[in-house]
C-alpha cells in the first residue's frame, strides 16, 4: 500500500480529479491489530493520520473525525484484502476527507437509524460525509438481511468516490443494493404529494439531505445470484428532492454475471451519468426507473444471450441513450415502457417523454427494440427520437405500439423491414474486430453507414463508443470508422478492481507529416489511461531538427484526453526526415513515462509559412472575434494558399477574408459563436493548402459564458422572533468578468415581516435585515433573494423561520455557540422551554450548538426534564450544561439525553482541550430527567425517570470560575438540521453577586395607538423596568416594572406624539444602568382597501355590499360607466358595509369600487365589480305540471318544473272543477316543485295550474293544466 502520499478526489464540473498531496507535518502512522485498537485510533485520528490494519478480523466502527484536503485521514489494510471487517457496520458520519483503502469486507452488516427515523441495514455507511473515498476494498458479504445497502450514502453526503473495489461472488439470499446514494425521504415541514406528478418536473422543494455527486468507477461486480438485488441505485422513488438530481457518475465499471435483478443499475433520481462501463452476461439492464435528464452512453453490453439481458429500459422524461453497443441481448435491447399516471400509486412507471435514442449498435438480439411496452398502461411514449442506430439480426428488430410518438431518422435495419419512415434496409457490412480480448461487430471500410448519419441528431454526440471523434459527417451506429487511436475498449479484470494497474499510453496522429522549410504542421496526441488512471501527464517532444520549435496545447492531460502538438520550422531548418519522440510523464510518479513516435519530413524548394495572430482569443458565448492569418513566402514561394480551419465547437462559425491568399499576404479569420456554443477552450487547426503543399498552425479559442453573477446567502437559514430582527449577508459573486452593481430584493415574505438591504445595490456584499412585527405570521418560509443588473436576473433561496417571542425568563439568554449550519433559537411559555439547536457536535476541541442559559455563581444545581427530543442523529444531544464562557472551545460539564445512546455525561476539562466522555447510561430516551450539581469544581451528573428517584451518571472535576453559565444545550449532530427539543421543570439555583448589565438591542416599532418594544436579555437579570419620556434624554418615567419577558407593548400613547424609551435590568443585587434610547411615533394607519365587493342589479337600482376594512370609520362609493374608470364618488361617509345605488338607468352597465376612510386618510380602491339594472318583467311560467290521485284519502299529488327565470321566490297553486277554470288559489309556497292537495271529494275531477313569483313580486302566466280524479 502507498503510505507516503494521499490521493484526494475533488469534484469539478461533475467530474473527479485526482490530486497527489503530501501529508501534513504532524501526521502519524498508527498500526492496529485489534478492534479496540482500531476504534481508539479512529476516535482520535487527526488530519494526515494513516491507520494501518494488520491482517485479521475486525468489528465495524463509527468514524466522526475529519481530515483535510491537504491531509486526509486514511484507514488501510497492511496487505490488500487481508484486514477484514467481519461484523457490524462501518459508519463515516459528519466528516470529510477520509479514505478507506484495501479492506476486506465479509460482515453481514447491521441496522442504522438514518434520516431521523428510518431503519437502514448497511455494511458501509457514509452519513453527511463529503470528499471521502472507498477504494480497493473487497466485498464478499454473506447472510446480509434483505434490503441491506453494502455501501450506503445518505444525508447530504457530497462528492464521495467508490473505486477499484470488488463486489462478489455473493448470494445473500435477500434483495440488496450494492452501492446506494440516496437521502432523507422527507424535508422538515414539507409533506410529499400524494403522487409524484407535482414534483416530477423538478419544481418540488430542494432537499439538502440527498447524497449528491457520488463517483463510482473501476469497480468489479461479478457473480451475483438471482434475487440479490440491484447493483447501483442512485436515489429512490418518492424520495423528496430526487427530481432535483443526485448527479451520480457511474463509469469504467465491469459487471459480469450480475443476475440479482432485472435492473442491474436502477436510476431513481435525476441528472445521472452512466458511461464507459462493460456488462458481460448480466441478466438485467440499465433502467431509467424514475427521475429525469439522465444520460447513458459509451457502454458495452455483451449479453451472451442470457435471459433478461439487454441495454436499457426507459421511463420518465428527457433521458439520453447513445453510443452504446448491445450484442446478443436475451431480452429487449432497448425498451421504452408505456406509462401510468403518477397518481396511480407511489411506484407508478411514469410516461416516457422526450427520450433521445441515437448512435447505438444492436447486434443479434433475441427480441426487438420496443417502443411502448405493457398494453395495460395508458400513456404511450411521446416526443421521442430514434435516430442513427444500427439494428442487425434475424426476426423482428423494431416495433412501436399504436399511439407512440417517435421521430425516426437514418436508422439501418437489416434484415428486418419495420415498414416505417426513418429506416434504411441495407446490410451495414459489419466486420469482426477483437478489442481487449472481446470480439465486436464494427464498421468495415465499405459500410453504407459511413458518413450517413443525420447530423442534426444530436450535436452533443461528439465521440463514438471507442472514444474516437465523430467528424462533420458522422457515421450511423455506435462506431465511427476512423484511423484515430482507440481511447476506450471493453473492460476486463485487468482494468478494474483492487488489483488493476493504473497506467497510460500515448499515440500520435497522423504518424507522418511533410512540410517545406519554414513551414509548420500539427499532430494530434492522445493520452489513454487504463486501470483507472487519473493522474496528470506532462507532455514533451524530442528529435526536432535544428531551427524548429514545438509546443503542446494543452501541455498536460489529466487521465485520458488529447493535446495538439504544433511544430514550426524556420528558414534555417535543414531538409530531411526526422523521427520525433513524444513523451508523457506522470507528474505523480516520475518513473511512469510512456513514449510514441511520429515522422516529420522537411522538404526543400519553395514553400509557405502560416501563423495566426493572436494565437489565443477569449470570447463570450454569442460574441465574435477576429484573428489575422499570416502567409509567408519561403524560398521565393509566390503561389496562392487556400485557407481552412477545423476544431470549432458546435454553434460556432468561421470565415476567411479573403479565403485564398497570394503569398506573402494576410487574411482575416472571423470567429463567431452563438449563445448555445459550449463553454471551454478549443484548439483550432488553421491550415493552408497550395497544390501538394499543406501547412498548419494551432490557435486557441476560449468560449466563456457572458459576464454574469450569482448570489449566496450566509447563513441560508435564519430565525427571527416576533417583534425582533435578524440579519444575514448577501454576497454577489462575479462570474466571467462581471463588474456591475446588483440591485437586491426579497420575495416570499410572510405577513408582518419586512426586508431591507444595506446597501440596496452592491458589487460585493449587503446586509439583509428582516424585521418582524409583534403580530408577524409564524412558521418557516421559503424566501427568494433576487438580484438584478441590467438584463441579468439571478436568485438564491433561503429559509426564514418566524417564531413567537423568546419571552425567556429574566436573566436568561439564548445564542448559538460556534457556527451551526442552521441558526437555532429558544422560546419560553407556561413553564416550557423550546430550544432548537443545529450544529455538528459538542465534542473535540470546538463545539457547534444552541445554548439557552443564565449566569450563576458558586455552588449550584441545575435540574430539567427533557420532555421531547427530535431525532436528527443517533447522537443528537439535549440536556444541561455548565460552561465557563460562550466561546466555541470553552470548558464545560454536560449531561445529555440522546435518541439512541441513552444519557451521557461529557466534559471539556479546560479551554481548547479535547472533550471526553465520563459515563453513559444506555437505553434511556425522552421524556427523562437530568441533573447537574456543582460543588466547588466537582460536578456530578444524575438521571431520573420521574424526578424523584435519581441515579448518578458520573462525576468529574473541572476548574471553572465561580460565576459560570448554566442552562440548556441542544445539538442536532447534523449541520443541516435543527434538533427541536422541549424542557419542563427547569430549575437552576445558585447565587447572584452583582447587578446585571444594561439591556442591549432595544427596538421600538410604532403602531396605531401603541408602541411595541423588544430587547436582548441581560445576563443575570430577573426582571426589567420600562421607562418613557417625551423629550430625548429624559427625564424618564417608569411605565412598567417587574417585566419578566424581553418584550413589552405600550398602549398608553397618543398617535402623533414622539416617545423616547429606555429599559433597565434588575436582580437581587440591584438595577442596571439604562439601555440605549430608542424612539417611536405611533400613527393611525390608513385602512386597507375593502374586499369582497359584490353588486346585485335590480329594477332601476344596484345593491352593493363589501367586507369590513380594519380601522375604517367610513367608506366612499364610486362609479363609472367604463371599466377601469375614471370613477365618480356617488356616496361618501357611508358607515355601513352596504349601499344601494338608485340613480341608475336600466340597461346601462355600471362599474363600482369602494374605498375605506379614517383619520389617517383614504385606502386604495377595492377591486372593481359591475352590474346592469333592468326593468322588472314577469317570470316565465312553470312547465311540465302533472297531477296524480293517491289511492285513498282524497289527495292529489302535483309536480312541475320550476320557472326558468331567475330570482323565483314562491309558487302559487290554483284549482278548478272545470277544465280551463276559473281557477281558485289553493296555496302559496316557497319556491318548490311539488305539492299534495288534500281534503278532496272522492270521484270529483280537479283541474290545476301553477304560477311562479319573483323577487319583484311579479307573477308568471299559468303553467299547463293538469287534472286528476280524487279517490
Amino acid at each position: 500500500m502507498k503510505n507516503s502520499i494521499a490521493r484526494l478526489l475533488r469534484l469539478n464540473n461533475a467530474r473527479f480529479l485526482l490530486a497527489v498531496l503530501p501529508l501534513a507535518a504532524s501526521a502519524a502512522t498508527i498500526n492496529v491489530s485489534t478492534s479496540s485498537q482500531l476504534a481508539s485510533a479512529v476516535a482520535g485520528a487527526n488530519p494526515g493520520d494513516i491507520i494501518v490494519m494488520a491482517n485479521g478480523n475486525y468489528s465495524g466502527f463509527t468514524m466522526t473525525r475529519s481530515g483535510s484536503a491537504a491531509a486526509p485521514i486514511t484507514i488501510e489494510a497492511a496487505s490488500q484484502g487481508n484486514a477484514v471487517i467481519s461484523s457490524g457496520v462501518v459508519e463515516l458520519t459528519n466528516l470529510s476527507y477520509v479514505v478507506l483503502q484495501g479492506l476486506g469486507v465479509t460482515t453481514s452488516g447491521g441496522t442504522l437509524i438514518v434520516d431521523g427515523n428510518v431503519s437502514r441495514p448497511s455494511g458501509f455507511a457514509l452519513i453527511n460525509a463529503s470528499d471521502c473515498r472507498v477504494t480497493r476494498c473487497t466485498f464478499k458479504l454473506s447472510g446480509a438481511a434483505s434490503g441491506t445497502s453494502w455501501v450506503f450514502l445518505d444525508d447530504n453526503s457530497v462528492s464521495n468516490r467508490v473505486d477499484h473495489c470488488e463486489f462478489g461472488p455473493n448470494s445473500v439470499g435477500g434483495h440488496t443494493h450494492y452501492i446506494f446514494p440516496c437521502g432523507d425521504p422527507t424535508i422538515a415541514g414539507v409533506t410529499p404529494p400524494a403522487c409524484r406528478e407535482s414534483w416530477a418536473d423538478g419544481n418540488g422543494p430542494y432537499n439538502p439531505n440527498m447524497a449528491r455527486y457520488t463517483q463510482m468507477d473501476h469497480n468489479y461486480f461479478h457473480d451475483m445470484g438471482s434475487g440479490d438485488g440491484e447493483i447501483i441505485v442512485p436515489g429512490g422513488i418518492g424520495v423528496t428532492g430526487d427530481y432535483q438530481g443526485t448527479m451520480a457518475n457511474i463509469e469504467y465499471n465491469l459487471f459480469v454475471n450480475c443476475n440479482g435483478d432485472p435492473e442491474v443499475i436502477s436510476i431513481k433520481s435525476s441528472t445521472n451519468t452512466v458511461r464507459f462501463n462493460t456488462f458481460v452476461t448480466c441478466g438485467g439492464v440499465v433502467s431509467f426507473r424514475s427521475g429525469n435528464g439522465s444520460s447513458v452512453y459509451g457502454n458495452f453490453f455483451l449479453c451472451g444471450g442470457v435471459s433478461g439481458s439487454g441495454g436499457c429500459k426507459i421511463n420518465e422524461m428527457h433521458h439520453k441513450f447513445y453510443d452504446n453497443y448491445v450484442e446478443n441481448a436475451g431480452s429487449y435491447p432497448i425498451m421504452l415502457e408505456d406509462g401510468d399516471y403518477y397518481c396511480t400509486n407511489t411506484f407508478a412507471h411514469a410516461q416516457v417523454v422526450d427520450a433521445e435514442i441515437e448512435y447505438n449498435t444492436v447486434v443479434s438480439p433475441a427480441l426487438e427494440v420496443l417502443v411502448g411496452h405493457n398494453s395495460t398502461s395508458p400513456l404511450k411514449p411521446t416526443g421521442c427520437v430514434f435516430a442513427n442506430n444500427i439494428l442487425e439480426g434475424s426476426g423482428t428488430l423494431y416495433q412501436e405500439t399504436s399511439g407512440s410518438s417517435v421521430t425516426r431518422s437514418q436508422n439501418i435495419s437489416y434484415s428486418y423491414n419495420p415498414g416505417l419512415s426513418g429506416f434504411i434496409i441495407v446490410d451495414p457490412l459489419l466486420t469482426s474486430i477483437v478489442e481487449n480480448s472481446y470480439t465486436l461487430q464494427k464498421l468495415s471500410s465499405s459500410s453504407p453507414a459511413i458518413d450517413a448519419a443525420d447530423a442534426t441528431y444530436f450535436p452533443y454526440v461528439t465521440n463514438d463508443m471507442d472514444g474516437q471523434a465523430r467528424d462533420s459527417a458522422p457515421d450511423i451506429g455506435a462506431d465511427e470508422f476512423s484511423s484515430a487511436s482507440i481511447a476506450r475498449y471493453p473492460l476486463t479484470t485487468n482494468d478494474v478492481g483492487p488489483n488493476a494497474v493504473e497506467s497510460f499510453s500515448l499515440s500520435a496522429s497522423p504518424a507522418s507529416q511533410s512540410i517545406g522549410i519554414g513551414g509548420s504542421t500539427v499532430y494530434a496526441v492522445t493520452v489513454s489511461g487504463s486501470g483507472g488512471f487519473a493522474d496528470t501527464v506532462d507532455l514533451s517532444v524530442s528529435g526536432l531538427p535544428s531551427g524548429a520549435t514545438a509546443a503542446f496545447s494543452p501541455s498536460s492531460v489529466t487521465g485520458s484526453g488529447g493535446s495538439t502538438l504544433n511544430v514550426i520550422t524556420s528558414s534555417s531548418t535543414p531538409a530531411g526526415a526526422y523521427t520525433l519522440t513524444i513523451s508523457g510523464t506522470d507528474t505523480s510518479d516520475s518513473t511512469l513515462t510512456q513514449t510514441t513516435t511520429a515522422t516529420l519530413t522537411v522538404n526543400t524548394g519553395a514553400d509557405f509559412s502560416i501563423s495566426v495572430n493572436p494565437n489565443s482569443q477569449t470570447v463570450a458565448a454569442g460574441d465574435s472575434v477576429n484573428d489575422t492569418v499570416n502567409i509567408g513566402s519561403v524560398s521565393g514561394f509566390s503561389g496562392n494558399v487556400a485557407l481552412n480551419v477545423t476544431g470549432l465547437p458546435s454553434g460556432a462559425g468561421a470565415s476567411f477574408n479573403p479565403g485564398t491568399v497570394a503569398a506573402p499576404g494576410t487574411s482575416t479569420l472571423a470567429l463567431s459563436t452563438s449563445t448555445s456554443t459550449p463553454y471551454g477552450a478549443y484548439t483550432l487547426i488553421v491550415s493552408g493548402v497550395s497544390g501538394a503543399l499543406t501547412n498548419s498552425v494551432t490557435a486557441t479559442l476560449t468560449v466563456n459564458p457572458p459576464p454574469n453573477f450569482s448570489l449566496s446567502a450566509t447563513p441560508a437559514s435564519l430565525v427571527v422572533l416576533q417583534g425582533g430582527s435578524a440579519t444575514n449577508t448577501i454576497t454577489v459573486n462575479p462570474l466571467f468578468g462581471f463588474t456591475g452593481s446588483v440591485s437586491l430584493s426579497a420575495s416570499g415574505l410572510p405577513g408582518g415581516v419586512t426586508a431591507s438591504f444595506n446597501p440596496s445595490s452592491t458589487t460585493s456584499t449587503s446586509t439583509l435585515t428582516f424585521a418582524a412585527t409583534p403580530s408577524a405570521l409564524t412558521g418557516s418560509f421559503n424566501i427568494t433573494i433576487t438580484g438584478v443588473s441590467g438584463s441579468l436576473t439571478n436568485t438564491t433561496p433561503m429559509t426564514l423561520t418566524v417564531n413567537p417571542p423568546a419571552n425567556l425568563p429574566a436573566g436568561w439568554t439564548d445564542q448559538d455557540i460556534g457556527s451551526p449550519g442552521i441558526v437555532g433559537y429558544a422560546t419560553y411559555s407556561n413553564g416550557l422551554f423550546t430550544v432548537a439547536g443545529g450544529g455538528s457536535d459538542i465534542w473535540g476541541t470546538s463545539d457547534s450548538f444552541n445554548y439557552a442559559y443564565e449566569s450563576i455563581s458558586g455552588d449550584s444545581t441545575a435540574i430539567a426534564r427533557v420532555a421531547s427530543q427530535q431525532n436528527t442523529s443517533s447522537w443528537a444531544k439535549s440536556g444541561l450544561m455548565f460552561r465557563d464562557s460562550t466561546a466555541a472551545n470553552a470548558a464545560y460539564v454536560a449531561v445529555y439525553l440522546t435518541p439512541s445512546n441513552g444519557v451521557s455525561m461529557q466534559i471539556r476539562s479546560s479551554d481548547g482541550a479535547g472533550a471526553s466522555q465520563v459515563a453513559v447510561q444506555s437505553g434511556l430516551t425522552a421524556p427523562y430527567w437530568v441533573e447537574v450539581v456543582r460543588s466547588g469544581n466537582t460536578f456530578t451528573g444524575y438521571s431520573s425517570p420521574d424526578g424523584s428517584t435519581w441515579t448518578q451518571v458520573g462525576s468529574a472535576s473541572v476548574t471553572m470560575p465561580s460565576t459560570a453559565a448554566a442552562g440548556l444545550a441542544v445539538c442536532a449532530h447534523n449541520n443541516s438540521a435543527l434538533n427541536t427539543s422541549t424542557f419542563d421543570n427547569v430549575s437552576i439555583t445558585g447565587s447572584q453577586t452583582q447587578p446585571p448589565p444594561a439591556p442591549t438591542g432595544l427596538m421600538a416599532i410604532a403602531g396605531d395607538s401603541q408602541v411595541a418594544l423588544s430587547w436582548t436579555a441581560s445576563t443575570g437579570a430577573t426582571s426589567y423596568n420600562v421607562k418613557r419620556a417625551t423629550v430625548s434624554g429624559g427625564p424618564y418615567t417608569t411605565i412598567a416594572s417587574g417585566v419578566t419577558s424581553t418584550s413589552y407593548t405600550d398602549t398608553s400613547v397618543t398617535n402623533g406624539t414622539a416617545y423616547y424609551y429606555v429599559v433597565s435590568a434588575v436582580n437581587s443585587a440591584g438595577e442596571s444602568p439604562n439601555s440605549g434610547e430608542v424612539s417611536a411615533t405611533p400613527q393611525a394607519q390608513v385602512p386597507s382597501a375593502p374586499t369582497g365587493l359584490t353588486a346585485t342589479a335590480g329594477n332601476a337600482q344596484v345593491a352593493l355590499s363589501w367586507t369590513v376594512s380594519t380601522g375604517a370609520t367610513s367608506y366612499n362609493v364610486k362609479r363609472a360607466t367604463v371599466s377601469g374608470g375614471p370613477y365618480t364618488t356617488i356616496a361618501s361617509g357611508v358607515t355601513s358595509t352596504a349601499y344601494t345605488d338608485t340613480s341608475v338607468v336600466n340597461g346601462t352597465t355600471y362599474y363600482y369600487v369602494v374605498s375605506a376612510v379614517n383619520s389617517a386618510g383614504e385606502s386604495p380602491n377595492s377591486s372593481e365589480v359591475s352590474a346592469t339594472p333592468q326593468a322588472a318583467t314577469a317570470p316565465a311560467a312553470p312547465t311540465n305540471l302533472t297531477a296524480s290521485a293517491l289511492k285513498h284519502g282524497g289527495k292529489i299529488k302535483l309536480s312541475w318544473t320550476q320557472s326558468s327565470s331567475p330570482n323565483i321566490v314562491s309558487d302559487k297553486v290554483y284549482r278548478a272543477t272545470v277544465s280551463g277554470g276559473p281557477y281558485t288559489l289553493v296555496t302559496t309556497l316557497s319556491a318548490t316543485t311539488s305539492y299534495t292537495d288534500s281534503g278532496l271529494s272522492s270521484g270529483t275531477t280537479y283541474y290545476y295550474v301553477v304560477t311562479a313569483v319573483n323577487s319583484g313580486n311579479l307573477e308568471s302566466p299559468y303553467s299547463n293544466e293538469a287534472s286528476a280524479t280524487a279517490k
